[in-house]
């Protein structure tokens, strides 16, 4: 069983709904929901803010999970990338999402410097 799927039996466990999950980490409803469902990769800040909206300590919620299937991640990464580039998001180059940022209005003046440092 995985990291969500255990997360989601203690929040059913304890009788709350996942708007009250979500009203006390700050994460969407529907974040929530694909994460409980295992249809998105999270990031641990997300599986650790959960894991302290529910009062459960993170290393019992992981002591049991099953490892990673290498090529099942692979695949996934695979459908991410194709419905980017169908969305015509381009590729994750951190050059062009820049670009597309600044082009949309937003400051990218700290990360164009940091990737100008870290490309020198």
């Amino acid at each position: 069983m995985n990291i969500g799927a255990k997360l989601k039996r203690e929040r059913e466990a304890q009788g709350l709904t996942l708007g009250q999950v979500s009203e006390a980490t700050g994460i969407a409803v529907a974040n929530l929901s694909r994460f409980e469902s295992d249809r998105s990769d999270s990031r641990f800040s997300t599986i650790q803010r959960v894991a302290e909206a529910l009062g459960v300590e993170l290393s019992l919620v992981e002591a049991d999970a099953e490892p990673p299937n290498l090529l099942e991640m692979a695949q996934r990464a695979k459908r991410a990338r194709d419905v980017i580039m169908k969305a015509g998001l381009g590729e994750s180059d951190p050059v062009a999402r820049l670009e597309r940022r600044a082009a949309a209005g937003q400051d990218v003046s700290v990360e164009r410097e940091a990737l100008e440092q870290r490309m020198a």
